[in-house]
Parts: structure tokens; C-alpha cells; sequence
């Protein structure tokens, strides 16, 4: 099974959202979703498997993290354990967001 995952650089992610129907997830700790995020959902990466039916509806899923390793996990875990492909990593992470 191919297990490469797409990945949204910073300058795409605003053209990303605004032209697909998408999912936008924060798998990091409830505690810094609150400190920092850009919005979406918060499922943290220990909770992912739990929450499998928040995902199915969604165009695309765009997942992310403060520097886009933890994320990019999570979405090797959906494609791999769930059969889930239409996901996408932010690549870096919201650190790069930060960064600019």
C-alpha cells in the first residue's frame, strides 16, 4: 500500500481551503490548540482512531501541528489503518505560519 502523504505548503494553505471542501484538524494536545491555532477542529493524535467518523464526510482532510511531523503520523494512521486517502499534511507545521 502506498503510504506517501500530500503535503499543502503555507503559501497554498489559504487557496486550499477556499476552493475545496475540506476538514481542517489540529491533531496537537487540546492545550495548545487553545494557545495558538488557525482554526478547525481539535483531535488530538491519541485520539484519532476514536473520533473515525468525523472524517468520513469530508471533500479532504487537512491535518496539522506545530511542525508538521506529528500531523503528518496522523495521516499515515488514517491512510493505513482506516483506508482514509484523501489526506493532506500541512508541511512545517503552523511554526512556519508563525515564522512569516
Amino acid at each position: 500500500m502506498d503510504i506517501s502523504i500530500n503535503q499543502v505548503r503555507v503559501n497554498e494553505l489559504q487557496n486550499f481551503l477556499n476552493n475545496n471542501n475540506v476538514l481542517l484538524v489540529d491533531v496537537r494536545a487540546e492545550r495548545e490548540h487553545l494557545e495558538h491555532n488557525i482554526g478547525g477542529v481539535n483531535i488530538p493524535f491519541n485520539k484519532i482512531s476514536t473520533n473515525i467518523l468525523k472524517f468520513s464526510t469530508a471533500n479532504k482532510i487537512l491535518l496539522y501541528c506545530n511542525h508538521g511531523e506529528e500531523s503528518f503520523f496522523a495521516a499515515q494512521l488514517l491512510k493505513l489503518k482506516h483506508n482514509i486517502t484523501n489526506v493532506y499534511n500541512l508541511q512545517g507545521g503552523i511554526s512556519v505560519l508563525k515564522a512569516i
